[in-house]
């Protein structure tokens, strides 16, 4: 396990890199919050960490992954492919997630 990072955010990072092939295929999502995938994105997280305040973010759409990618936020695999093609990918010289 690289140094600092939490046994979930490993597990989250696995799961990512695992999936890294849905990248970008937002037609593959069956049922769409949004007709474009930035939003779907911000409205998938929105529902997930409904506090989450994103203004001082820029375009970072969450908090460092150690702490937003717990298995009490994102509880299921397909929440990350979900993510994933809706263009949001890890930064890890950054340690967060981008939605690029």
């Amino acid at each position: 396990m690289k140094k600092g990072k939490s046994m979930e955010a490993e597990k989250l990072l696995g799961l990512i890199d695992k999936h890294d092939k849905e990248y970008g295929k937002f037609q593959r999502i069956a049922s769409k919050r949004s007709k474009f995938a930035e939003a779907h994105a911000m409205l998938l997280l929105e529902e997930l960490v409904p506090d989450w305040d994103n203004e001082e973010d820029g375009n970072y759409i969450a908090e460092p992954v150690s702490l937003l990618l717990g298995s009490e936020v994102i509880q299921t695999e397909q929440q990350v492919i979900e993510l994933l093609r809706c263009g949001v990918t890890y930064d890890e010289e950054r340690d967060c997630l981008v939605l690029r």
